[in-house]
């Protein structure tokens, strides 16, 4: 069974999405990848914050919609994580200011942004990676929207 954690930033914006359905959305994109007994912690954090992350981790001074840090290695993949005993697969950061400037500037819902963070955070911990160029067009970027296509039941706002 998949366990996920959800905070939230004690600064933060308080327009974020309940824990339970991040957890319940969560668990179903780890299910619909057929991964278990994987541990992912989720925080909802305000722009500072997360721009102090990317500063320190990245190398980069600036705010950023999501940050993933997988927990072993630079990227564990599921079989990397003892599927008897499980194990903290890592972290998903997620900025609700730059959260809510995307909504804005891709016209989509609050909903579907969250999930798209969401989902894009699950498969950098998977070990997958992308650059920013031609970015529609990448592998990663392609099975995140399939995922995002057949897994969708989930509210989150």
């Amino acid at each position: 069974m998949n366990v996920v954690e959800v905070n939230y930033e004690e600064d933060s914006l308080s327009d974020h999405p309940p824990p339970q359905a991040v957890e319940q959305y969560c668990s179903t994109v780890l299910s619909f990848l057929s991964i278990d007994n994987w541990e992912i912690s989720v925080l909802f954090c305000s722009d500072e914050y997360i721009r102090t992350l990317n500063r320190l981790y990245r190398n980069s001074d600036a705010p950023t919609d999501v940050l993933s840090f997988p927990q072993s290695g630079p990227f564990p993949s599921p079989r990397e994580i003892d599927p008897k005993t499980g194990g903290h697969a890592g972290d998903i950061v997620i900025s609700v200011e730059t959260l809510s400037r995307n909504v804005l500037e891709y016209n989509v819902t609050k909903d579907e942004e969250v999930k798209r963070l969401l989902v894009h955070g699950i498969l950098h911990l998977m070990g997958m990676d992308h650059s920013y160029e031609d970015l529609e067009n990448q592998e990663m970027i392609k099975k995140q929207e399939y995922i995002l296509h057949f897994v969708n039941g989930v509210k989150l706002f």
